[in-house]
């Protein structure tokens, strides 16, 4: 049987620690995207205190602020068109050319849900980037 990883007798280091640490700023990112969409279905009078109650958490726990609304805004409009354009199952569209390579078809994969795509996206250009 084998048994769970002991991460405080054997922490992660090299690759794997670099992996970890991309896939949770991509999270991280995407959640500050993900959160304008939130913003923008809520009604106007709500909106302010919404804004207070993500800021109050972020600082909380220590996460940056990495875009300003606009800037999130906009790139969540530019990442909704990408998703759009690569969805499965619909004719005339292609995957994303930064896309991960599925290792089973040698393609670029597909995505079904808006957050899974975003978060993928964001890795990989964080990966890239260094």
């Amino acid at each position: 049987m084998k048994h769970p990883r002991d991460f405080k007798k054997n922490p992660p280091k090299g690759a794997e620690l670099a992996n970890q640490t991309w896939w949770l700023e991509a999270c991280r990112r995407a959640s500050q995207i993900l959160f304008v969409a939130r913003l923008d279905k809520a009604p106007a009078d709500q909106q302010p205190q919404l804004i207070a109650n993500e800021q109050f958490s972020r600082r909380l726990s220590r996460i940056p602020d990495y875009y300003t609304l606009d800037e999130a805004r906009a790139l969540l409009d530019d990442y909704r068109a990408r998703y759009n354009a690569q969805l499965p199952n619909t004719r005339r569209t292609h995957p994303d050319p930064q896309a991960p390579i599925d290792p089973i078809s040698g393609k670029g994969k597909r995505y079904s849900q808006f957050p899974a795509f975003l978060r993928a996206i964001l890795y990989h250009t964080l990966k890239s980037s260094v």
